[in-house]
């Protein structure tokens, strides 16, 4: 099986106990860049877990090549844009739950 390219949206909490351990066991993935909108963050994380491609703008990220699927680990209020926006780079998108703030939130940022 080919390895997975992950881009990681986000590197709070969630990210840092649930994510990134899960990523680090998952066989044939590897995490090969991370954003956040927070510098030191990104500093910090890509210390920890050996990322060299960081990017306070997600959609720097998106345009990355090496990337196939990204997980969007950001507040709940971003979920959908940011997905959408990775959509639109054709990329495969696992979104934490939920997908939005609110169902008025969510149905704002479709457009069928």
């Amino acid at each position: 099986m080919d390895e997975l390219r992950f881009g990681l949206l986000g590197c709070g909490p969630t990210a840092q106990f649930a994510h990134l351990p899960a990523l680090d066991r998952a066989k044939n993935v590897r995490l090969t860049a991370i954003y956040d909108g927070a510098e030191y963050l990104l500093q910090t994380i890509s210390r920890c877990t050996g990322v060299e491609r960081i990017y306070t703008d997600h959609r720097e990220l998106l345009e990355y090549p090496d990337i196939d699927p990204v997980l969007i680990a950001v507040p709940d209020l971003f979920h959908v844009p940011m997905a959408i926006d990775a959509l639109r780079a054709g990329k495969h998108v696992l979104v934490e739950k939920s997908l939005g703030a609110t169902l008025t939130s969510v149905k704002e940022h479709y457009q069928g």
